[in-house]
């Protein structure tokens, strides 16, 4: 079974400053902070886990917009390579910083 926290953490530090979700905390810019939103396995009919279905929420947070694009692009790329695939991404309204929120889940196992 994969153990989702571990391993998005793994991806998100190898880009820069990653945190796990925290009420109302953003930490240094530009970071990444995410949770797991879902983990959901499916099991054969031995019980053992044949596929999870796995959904990560992750925030960038940028100084400006062209910052958090970037972040935003190199994610995708880095988050595809281990086969976690974006389905939703929206700018989030915010007067001191760019941030945008993502989601992704596990394409296959």
């Amino acid at each position: 079974m994969k153990e989702p926290k571990s391993e998005i953490y793994t991806i998100l530090s190898g880009l820069g400053s990653a945190y796990q979700m925290q009420s109302g905390v953003t930490r240094d810019m530009p970071c990444y902070i995410y949770e797991v939103t879902g983990n959901s396995p499916i099991y054969s009919m031995d019980k053992k886990v044949v596929y999870q279905n796995i959904e990560v929420t992750i925030d960038i947070y940028a100084e400006n917009s062209k910052g958090s694009g970037v972040l935003l692009t190199t994610l995708v790329d880095t988050m595809l390579e281990s086969n976690y695939r974006m389905i939703y991404s929206s700018d989030i309204s915010n007067d001191k910083y760019s941030h945008i929120a993502t989601v992704f889940n596990l394409v296959g196992y």
